[in-house]
């Protein structure tokens, strides 16, 4: 009696690289009919008739920049791998029993009955995972009011950040000793790779920015910023859909002391002067977008926030800019609308590789039903074309239509568009995820940016329902949130600086 193992067989030597536990359940693999044999011999489910070289070449897209820092790359559940189920062959039967192959799984796609779906916790999570839920075990930690021998005092509960591992070549691991490129060992002494202090720092962020009678302004002259000469589309700036923000991440000048080494001067990113003896410039290293806020102004909480990392190599630290965002009906933003759009492209190119995955597995169903004689099961559930198979469909009109609307120029984080103010609080604090280094120096606009509701259920929709090409989401949200609580101030000196600090510029 034939089985199925040469049809296994057969997928196998088709295509390696696919997972076809998750094509085939073996726990329901039953006797074939002897005249399916010569079909399974010649059979090649991957077999397209209107397809060509060219096509395929057009489909193929190369996958966007990924860098490694808290990207989840945890083990898959149970149920994504065959490994619950051994294959086994059932009993020998003399009477010929028509195989009925079962229905495929549906991958995991934006649900429509909830438009901004959690992803579920790993089955085994590596030791770098971390999300947003504070009740999980794997959570930032709520602060509170807490009593202790009888005295109150206000720090943070159920924090398991402590605990996260930085996931190897992080992207911290660039600036250690070991690291590379013009800023290799600037960040070497907070030792970024090995100190956690999630838990244990006294100098963590964000916090709900207020001046307080600890700190009086010391910069004596507002930011001097740059744009630098990187086009938006060149290959110097990636647009990267991380699990918890947005980054735009600018390529490293060839050496970092441009002011006295010419070498060092072209190309370059954005960069900036900051107040206050830093002495030099400082390089943008990425920018981040983040939903809701993370810092607060006077305890008011904002519906996004954009953070621009800046590095000084003599000061080891990142002076960094945040900018809290505020979502009106008529405040659409067309500065911040170029960079959007980039991310749009990049989330429908990895919803299009996901629908390429759905319709493959549609395809291999219905070559398997039709193989064997059967009627063609129901595969409404297998909407590839609803939302974004576009770019599987024309994808170099698709590229062309893409190029026009953007064209390649420079795009200054600095714009006033986006920071619309030149007056900050500034504070000294940390990163706002794991390892939570204490190296950031924050100097928050008082003054918020301005987008459109529209242009905020965007970008929401970009970061929580981004898909892997597994058809996986990626994003670690927790109730449409991927913003740490705040952290205490303690004895922090927070201050404000306003047109009375500054001279003469």
């Amino acid at each position: 009696m034939i089985r199925l193992i040469p049809f296994l067989l057969l997928l196998e030597t088709a295509d390696a690289s696919r997972n076809w536990a998750d094509l085939v359940d073996s726990s329901e693999l039953q006797p074939l009919d002897p005249n399916a044999n010569n079909y399974l011999l010649r059979f090649d489910p991957f077999e397209r008739a209107n397809d060509t070289e060219e096509d395929d070449e057009n489909v193929e897209m190369e996958p966007p920049a990924v860098a490694a820092d808290n990207d989840d790359i945890s083990s898959p559940a149970p149920s994504d791998s065959n490994t619950g189920n051994p294959l086994t062959l059932p009993p020998l039967d003399d009477t010929p029993v028509l195989w009925q192959p079962p229905e495929l799984p549906i991958l995991n796609f934006t649900n429509n009955n909830d438009p901004y779906p959690e992803k579920p916790l790993p089955a085994v999570p590596m030791p770098w995972y971390f999300n947003y839920d504070s009740t999980s075990n794997f959570g930032p930690g709520e602060i509170g009011l807490f009593s202790k021998e009888g005295l109150f005092d206000i720090n943070v509960h159920n924090n398991h950040w402590g605990q996260v591992e930085l996931a190897p070549l992080s992207y911290w691991e660039e600036f250690t000793a070991n690291g590379w490129g013009p800023y290799q060992g600037v960040l070497d002494n907070h030792d970024p790779t090995n100190r956690n202090l999630c838990e244990t720092g006294s100098l963590q962020s964000p916090i709900d920015v207020r001046e307080n009678g600890g700190g009086v302004c010391k910069e004596t002259h507002q930011i001097h910023t740059h744009a630098g000469d990187f086009g938006i589309r060149s290959d110097h700036v990636r647009h990267e859909i991380h699990p918890n923000k947005l980054r735009l991440l600018y390529d490293r000048r060839p050496c970092a002391d441009f002011v006295n080494d010419a070498a060092c001067a072209e190309p370059d990113p954005p960069f900036a002067d900051f107040p206050n003896g830093w002495g030099g410039y400082s390089d943008v290293l990425h920018v981040d977008f983040k939903v809701p806020g993370e810092h607060r102004i006077w305890n008011e909480q904002f519906d996004a926030e954009m953070q621009i990392f800046h590095i000084h190599y003599g000061r080891r630290r990142l002076p960094t800019q945040a900018v809290l965002i505020r979502a009106r009906d008529d405040g659409h933003n067309a500065y911040l609308e170029e960079v959007l759009t980039l991310f749009e492209y990049e989330y429908d190119m990895n919803q299009a590789k996901c629908a390429r995955r759905l319709r493959e597995q549609r395809r291999l169903q219905s070559q398997i039903h039709s193989l064997l004689g059967n009627k063609t099961p129901d595969d409404s559930h297998f909407d590839s074309s609803a939302d974004f198979s576009t770019l599987l469909d024309l994808p170099e009109f698709e590229k062309e239509q893409n190029q026009r609307r953007l064209q390649n120029s420079v795009w200054d984080p600095h714009h006033p568009m986006l920071v619309p103010s030149i007056y900050f609080y500034r504070y000294d604090g940390s990163l706002t995820e794991p390892p939570c280094g204490e190296f950031v120096s924050w100097f928050v606009c008082d003054t918020p940016m301005i987008i459109s509701f529209e242009q905020l259920e965007r970008m929401k929709k970009i970061l929580f329902t981004n898909v892997d090409e597994n058809c996986r989401l990626t994003s670690i949200h927790h109730d449409e949130s991927v913003a740490r609580p705040i952290r205490p101030i303690g004895e922090r000196p927070v201050w404000r600086c306003t047109e009375e600090h500054y001279g003469p510029s």
